[in-house]
Parts: structure tokens; sequence; C-alpha cells
């Protein structure tokens, strides 16, 4: 459950939000279906989704790239997802 399990270089791991929008990025180049990116959005934003239950709604109810853009907007303006890398449990 860490997609920056591959990842290789000398900065520090990127964190849960910078890999969500550079994963929307990929995905909305490829086509990925909805579905499969709602999922996959689920999983990293899953803790603090928890906690913003407006905006879990919110994600299963998106049906383009932008309202998913626009959801990582607003969770990164409530949250402190920016400073905790993706291996870090966020309670």
């Amino acid at each position: 459950d860490n997609p920056a399990v591959f990842y290789r270089g000398n900065e520090p791991l990127p964190s849960r939000m910078q890999l969500a929008r550079e994963y929307l990025e990929i995905a909305e180049k490829y086509g990925t279906p909805m579905r499969i990116v709602r999922l996959h959005i689920f999983k990293m934003f899953r803790s603090r989704l928890d906690v913003n239950m407006d905006l879990n709604e919110e994600v299963a109810k998106c049906r383009s790239f932008e309202d998913f853009h626009r959801i990582a907007d607003k969770l990164a303006t409530r949250t402190d997802f920016d400073d905790i890398s993706f291996e870090t449990r966020v309670a």
C-alpha cells in the first residue's frame, strides 16, 4: 500500500498529497477509468477522508479529473498531508 515503494532518489520521500497529484496527472494522461481513479484516491487519502467525511462523500461522487483535483485542493487546505511521507501512518 505504498505507491512510493519504487521511489529512488536522494530527496525525501514525496508526501501523500504529492503522490496523489502526480497520480492524477498520469491517470488523466493515460485515460484511466474513473472507477479506478476513485479507488486509488480513496486509498491515498483514506486517513484524512475519515476525518473529513464531507470530502469522503464528494470523492464518491467524482465524475471527472477536475473533480478529483478540486477535492485534493480542498483536502490540502484542511490537513497537514504535505508534511507527511506516504509510509507514515496518519492518525
